[in-house]
């Protein structure tokens, strides 16, 4: 038998469902785009947790890697910053003050490791801590991997667990590390998607999002990027076949911006729809 987390849980508290869904997925492709902010500003502060997926980013100007999920297009540097979003999200509207979370991540930007005759991970990093603390009012917050969750929950709740269970527990944890070395397994869309498109999409999300004039927009995406404001200006405009005016009418109607840029990047229909609906 392979061994998730859900059954991993459930091999303690046999009382809690074993399926279905116990969180709330991110609404729409805007909220996700409000994290992808945020967690580029956190990630640049080496700020707890994902920030050491940023390898997983292949992004150039011309090339975006991306993955579909459930109709929304996720970046995938961003996962665990999703995942522990989620996790403030629930515990406080649950009003949950203390909670154990499972992880067989094992990256720096979760635990806190520290140098003592070898790495010695101590728990959760202490910003995650304090941030589930302000946010979300938990009192007492704990991470497990897989394995050492079942140990102790022998050790202190009396859990009727197998040693096989714990074995295999952590053979599949080798297992998902080995394979995450090679490729990753997630069920992956990659869309190549042209520079021009992923600059327009910055500078309407610009707009929409943080309520900027164009002008503002267009050199806040510039700086962003580190190249000049009228290179993305030109994509704004000359390279989607209209002038400044045109562009900025349409960013007063969605539904028309929508439709010409579809109409010119036919093949990205989907995501942009998503990205600005």
């Amino acid at each position: 038998m392979t061994y998730s987390l859900s059954w991993t849980v459930y091999l303690v508290f046999p009382q809690c469902p074993r399926s279905g869904v116990h969180y709330t997925p991110p609404a729409s492709q805007l909220e996700l785009e409000r994290i992808y902010q945020e967690g580029k500003t956190r990630y640049e502060q080496k700020c707890p947790p994902g920030y050491k997926d940023l390898s997983k980013s292949k992004q150039s100007e011309e090339v975006s890697q991306l993955h579909v999920y459930n109709g929304l297009t996720i970046k995938r540097e961003y996962g665990d910053l999703i995942i522990w979003f989620q996790i403030i999200d629930e515990a406080k509207k649950r009003g949950i003050k203390h909670l154990v979370f499972i992880t067989d991540d094992d990256k720096e930007d979760w635990w806190w490791i520290v140098e003592a005759k070898g790495k010695k991970t101590i728990g959760p990093r202490p910003e995650l801590v304090e941030e589930i603390s302000s946010k979300a009012g938990v009192t007492l917050f704990y991470m497990y991997n897989p394995e050492r969750f079942l140990e102790f929950a022998k050790q202190y709740l009396g859990a009727q667990v197998e040693p096989e269970s714990i074995d295999q527990v952590r053979e599949i944890a080798q297992l998902r590390k080995a394979e995450l070395l090679k490729s990753s397994e997630l069920p992956t869309v990659s869309i190549q998607m042209p520079g021009t498109l992923e600059q327009v999409l910055a500078v309407c999300l610009e707009v929409f999002l943080n309520q900027m004039e164009y002008n503002e927009a267009v050199k806040a995406v510039a700086e962003k990027r580190g190249i000049w404001p009228q290179t993305v200006a030109d994509k704004c405009t000359r390279r989607i076949g209209i002038d400044t005016p045109t562009f900025r009418n349409l960013l007063r109607d969605k539904n028309e911006l929508i439709r010409h840029l579809s109409d010119w990047f036919p093949e990205h229909e989907n995501y942009i729809r998503k990205t600005l609906e």
